[in-house]
């Protein structure tokens, strides 16, 4: 993947394997650490390290809804990661309905 000098800016999801491997959060700490293994160097660095929080309450609502996922959206008035639940659709949302919707409000479709 190729940087440039203004950056790059992504939302980025991480999914379990589709094998039969489960994994489900339970309360606790958890660390996030993002390395970048750059063109000529021998070793990958590490830029940077977050630690985010499953609260007893948010491990008890992920254990009671199947199709249930776990978010961090950053706060910027916290200055830190804030965990949500969101489930899954009962139907998919198919593409033309995605940027219908975000057209309605306003929102940008990339």
């Amino acid at each position: 993947m190729f940087v440039g000098e203004t950056g790059v800016e992504a939302n980025h999801h991480f999914l379990a394997p589709r094998d039969g491997t489960s994994f489900r959060f339970t309360e606790g700490r958890y660390r996030m650490d993002v390395f970048a293994h750059l063109l000529g160097d021998e070793r990958r660095k590490r830029l940077f390290s977050q630690t985010l929080e499953v609260s007893r309450e948010l491990a008890a609502a992920l254990a009671a809804t199947p199709d249930a996922g776990l978010y961090f959206d950053w706060g910027p008035d916290t200055e830190g990661y804030l965990p949500h639940i969101e489930s899954a659709p009962s139907t998919p949302i198919t593409l033309f309905e995605k940027l219908a919707r975000a057209q309605f409000k306003g929102e940008a479709t990339t």
